[in-house]
């Protein structure tokens, strides 16, 4: 159960998306009590439409909350470096007693149950209850089938890498040198294109990650990534595949995937490199055709 649940898992903080998915599940609430009537709702017809678009609002409103005000404020927590499926059924349990227990104080405050802990208990865990099972099953499900997804993107790229690691290779050019903009330009880093692994931005700052002699150099410089990349641009080798990443792609030895992505491994380096998902396809082909 422990590998189980520290699996890594997709984590997607845009809150367009959360907003999406709350005003969905709203939706969903509000229908469904207004179609079924439920918990005896059906003795409320006339004022059922505003009942219903309560208990709907009450779930929108409280979804967003936690999934774009409370992801705001701990984002050591929402890193998905560190998200796994563990922390992603944890939160959706968060998620779905808040729920229950903000219904419970809009049941009581709207006069259809009274105020007491035994309300507010009642409807949490009854809500809890109800959709602990699905919210696992679905994630169960969910993470194995994005493993599957971008375990098998991941062959076909390091198929494709072991075919071109046995084709003839071109006479080797000049070196070339690239330019590190900085933040003022007071402190530009110059080195051989064939230096530069990757550059990886922290808060104001990038950390580039290069050779020196035969050993990995790391070097801190104030700056920013997207500078880098517009800097680097003009070179096809080089790719941002992430939004705190960009990298060299005629570095990447071999391609891995799974639930949250695929992950480039490249020479001399220890750690993955993430790719972003909606990039997936773009870093293939870009692979596909280094030279």
């Amino acid at each position: 159960m422990r590998a189980l649940l520290s699996r890594p898992y997709q984590l997607n903080t845009s809150a367009r998306h959360h907003a999406r998915v709350a005003l969905f599940f709203g939706g969903f609430v509000f229908l469904f009590l207004f179609v079924f009537r439920p918990f005896g709702l059906d003795r409320l017809v006339a004022q059922l439409p505003m009942l219903a678009l309560g208990y709907g609002a009450v779930c929108t409103g409280i979804m967003l909350l936690l999934n774009v005000g409370v992801a705001r404020l701990l984002p050591q927590w929402f890193d998905e470096t560190r998200w796994t499926m563990g922390r992603e059924l944890l939160w959706t349990t968060v998620n779905v007693a808040l729920i229950g227990l903000g219904n419970a104080l809009y049941t009581a405050g709207i006069g259809l149950a009274p105020w007491s802990f035994a309300t507010i208990g009642n409807f949490t865990l009854f809500t809890v209850a109800v959709g602990l099972f699905p919210i696992a099953l679905s994630v169960v499900l969910n993470e194995a089938r994005l493993s599957r997804e971008y375990a098998r993107s991941s062959q076909q790229i390091n198929a494709d890498l072991e075919e071109e690691a046995g084709s003839p290779h071109p006479v080797p050019e000049p070196v070339e040198r690239i330019l590190i903009p900085t933040e003022g330009n007071t402190a530009d880093l110059e080195l051989d294109v064939e230096a530069l692994f990757f550059i990886r931005s922290a808060d104001n700052y990038i950390e580039i990650h290069h050779r020196s002699g035969k050993a990995l150099e790391r070097t801190v410089l104030r700056g920013s990534l997207k500078a880098v990349e517009d800097a680097l641009s003009v070179n096809d080798r080089f790719l941002r595949c992430h939004k705190s990443h960009l990298v060299d792609l005629q570095k990447v030895q071999r391609v891995s995937g799974n639930a949250q992505g695929l992950k480039l491994h490249l020479e001399q380096v220890e750690d993955p490199i993430p790719v972003s998902r909606q990039l997936t396809i773009t870093v293939r082909e870009r692979l596909a055709v280094r030279p």
